[in-house]
């Protein structure tokens, strides 16, 4: 839950069966409502602590499987399980799916029961058995790559659970952070600040400590972790822990989320690791502190002393996708340092198709298990890497904004294409001073904001041309107060709004987030988010205890809900505006129902938190106001063709075809001739490959 920079990772938890042996039958059963939990044969394995059902509706949902396995049986009902009750292939009054998969004809399964009446399609390699209660899915043994074991292990943070918390204390500040290092907010922790924090860590430490991240655990317990020293005697104990596992246990890999030491730490632990296994390998995963935490330093610059060491890198939460291809060389790809990379990115996975050229691809979106099975199919691994910065790279286009890079083997290549837009300034709006004061009532009475800025493109966090839901915004102004309304449609059910009261988690409900950055030339800007229940929360920079007098009311309508806000200059720093003034401006839509989307009118990717790429807004006593017009229709693709040296390819152009494969979430399956026009949607690409026929 929550916005892109809480950090949503999947939900994993055990259930691993030593005991079962091939041929055997089990009955796996997956329960939420007082908890998440996971059944097999009636018996509980495993449960997270996760409440409640999600509101969102399942149309377009799908279930997945991997192993050699047989599957009789698919049931979905209205109820929780109890543990020990009896599950039949038998549909009832709650039944939402049943499907035993006896009426099936080619990839279509049609189901005995189907709450939405539609049938199914089956997708993967699979065939058709006799089994318990009739006809069984038979999936194939899938042969699996190398596997191996990285364990999340820091000193960065150090747990409350720790059993040697009060010889630690002893030592003073060795270990401990006592004061404020830096400060920083994810959603509604404030983090860095001495003291506070988890109640536990109030009433036991009390003061000279820092609380850091916090971890609710499985028994309604949590793990409330305090900052450590970037170096002391604790180091010795940590080495020696990795050591240990790494000759104990199986683990050979290791996984560094941020590294909390120096060079010489690292050389211990890269040492341990070596002798213990010269396969090992560390894993580096490190977040764009130069925007997020206005540091003003490229993670990879800051951690260079470390990567003779690092295997591979993993960048990272808050990059953006949207920025140049200089800027994902350099500052996401780890090519310029010897190294490869993957994407994280929370609302879109990344751009996988802008991967690709550098050689990534993204562990949270839905194409890369299939993007992995291809690069073993094509056997990526024995092919010569040569991008589109290598002036020995085979293969260009004649379109400045789309760039190639080449894998090539001997009688086949892999061509990457992927497109970006051409770099522009910040969005641009005009809003024309108020005729007439609005009332702020969430009302949007006709013709109230006839003469107010319309801003209605908004694009999904992460993409710079996909669109969301419909939304818009309105702004206009006077010399007392800003003014500012939105409608947003709302489709699948009523808006979320569990927020009730100021400055809580609003920004977890279906909310829109207004951001104004009085001075362009600084970082300094404010924050309101409201919600369809009236609840606000607002902050300066990623401060909650700044406060503002808002007027705010919102409303909620058939298929829609609107608000309409409005706010005293002064409460922001600011004077009366001048006519022709200009101020930082961004309008950002957080939609949790039916699914989850994060909407920003300025496009952004990674975090809303990011002043350098708001909108500019032009507040003009005359007009006339800007007045988008909502989004219709798909963008136009742009048309390529290739300009390829075949002979370093060693292909004769005249027998080659280009073929797309299709890659489930990436591709559909394309053929083209050398010669052709290849079209690309805006911001996506293509995998070809170069082969003689």
């Amino acid at each position: 839950e929550g916005p892109p920079e809480r950090n949503q990772y999947p939900i994993l938890f055990g259930t691993h069966q030593p005991d079962w042996q091939k041929g055997q039958r089990h009955l796996l059963t997956l329960s939420w409502g007082d908890q998440l939990a996971i059944y097999v044969d009636g018996k509980l394995q495993g449960a997270g602590p996760y409440r409640g059902t999600r509101p969102t509706p399942l149309a377009g949902a799908m279930l997945e499987f991997r192993g050699e396995f047989a599957l009789d049986a698919i049931k979905i009902t209205d109820q929780p399980y109890v543990e020990g009750a009896e599950i039949l292939p038998v549909a009832d009054e709650h039944t939402l799916l049943l499907d035993t998969f006896s009426r099936i004809e080619g990839r279509e399964t049609r189901p005995e029961r189907s709450a939405g009446g539609a049938g199914g399609q089956l997708i993967g390699t699979f065939t058709l058995e006799q089994g318990q209660w009739g006809q069984e899915l038979v999936f194939p043994e899938i042969p699996a790559g190398p596997k191996g074991v990285n364990v999340y292990y820091t000193v960065r943070e150090l747990s409350n659970h720790v059993v040697e918390m009060w010889a630690l204390r002893s030592l003073g500040d060795e270990i401990f952070v006592p004061a404020v290092r830096w400060r920083f907010k994810i959603g509604d922790v404030v983090a860095g600040e001495s003291g506070g924090g988890y109640p536990w860590l109030q009433e036991h430490l009390v003061s000279g400590y820092v609380p850091a991240w916090r971890q609710p655990l499985w028994d309604d317990d949590h793990d409330a972790a305090i900052l450590t020293q970037g170096l002391s005697r604790w180091h010795n104990y940590y080495v020696e822990g990795l050591r240990w596992l790494m000759e104990n246990t199986g683990v050979d890999g290791l996984y560094l989320d941020g590294i909390g030491y120096d060079r010489e730490i690292m050389k211990r632990v890269r040492k341990v690791m070596y002798r213990a296994n010269p396969e090992s390998r560390i894993n580096f995963h490190g977040g764009n502190d130069y925007d997020f935490f206005d540091r003003r330093i490229s993670v990879a610059n800051r951690n260079l002393e470390h990567f003779p060491y690092i295997s591979n890198l993993w960048f990272g939460e808050f990059f953006d996708y949207n920025r140049s291809p200089d800027y994902w060389l350099v500052e996401i790809s780890g090519i310029p340092f010897g190294l490869t990379s993957e994407m994280l990115e929370y609302g879109t996975g990344g751009n996988p198709y802008r991967g690709m050229v550098y050689g990534m691809t993204g562990r949270l979106h839905p194409s890369a298990p299939y993007m992995w099975r291809f690069w073993d199919e094509f056997g990526i691994q024995d092919a010569e890497w040569i991008g589109y910065w290598s002036p020995r790279c085979p293969v260009k286009t004649d379109h400045p904004g789309v760039l190639a890079t080449a894998y090539v083997k001997p009688g086949k290549t892999l061509i990457a294409l992927a497109h970006w837009p051409a770099q522009g300034e910040r969005p641009q709006a005009t809003a024309e001073r108020a005729i007439a004061r609005p009332t702020i009532d969430g009302e949007l009475s006709p013709g109230e904001w006839d003469n107010a800025a319309r801003l209605t493109n908004f694009t999904l966090l992460g993409s710079d041309n996909v669109r969301g839901t419909p939304t818009e915004a309105y702004v206009t102004w006077d010399d007392e107060r800003l003014y500012l309304a939105f409608r947003c449609t709302q489709m699948g059910g009523a808006p979320r709004a569990a927020a009730r009261e100021r400055d809580g988690l609003v920004y977890e409900d279906d909310a829109v987030e207004f951001f104004i950055q009085p001075e362009l030339d600084t970082q300094r800007y404010f924050q309101f988010v409201g919600n369809s229940a009236g609840m606000i929360f607002d902050g300066e920079v990623q401060d909650p205890r700044w406060n503002a007098d808002w007027e705010y009311r919102a409303k909620v309508g058939d298929g829609y809900w609107q608000g309409e806000v409005s706010v005293r200059w002064h409460a922001l720093g600011m004077s009366p505006p001048k006519d022709g003034q200009v101020i930082g401006f961004n309008v950002c839509r957080d939609q949790v129902v039916p699914t989850k989307q994060w909407m920003s009118w300025a496009p952004l990717s990674g975090l809303y938190h990011d002043p350098g790429r708001f909108g500019r807004l032009v507040l003009t006593a005359a007009g006339p106001s800007t007045r988008e017009e909502p989004y219709s229709g798909n963008p136009q693709p742009i048309r390529v063709r290739l300009i390829v040296d075949w002979k370093a390819l060693g292909l004769d152009p005249s027998r080659v075809r280009l073929s797309a494969p299709y890659i489930m979430h990436f591709q559909t399956r394309a053929t083209f001739r050398p010669d052709e026009e290849i079209p690309i949607e805006p911001s996506k690409g293509w995998l070809l490959v170069a082969q003689e026929e």
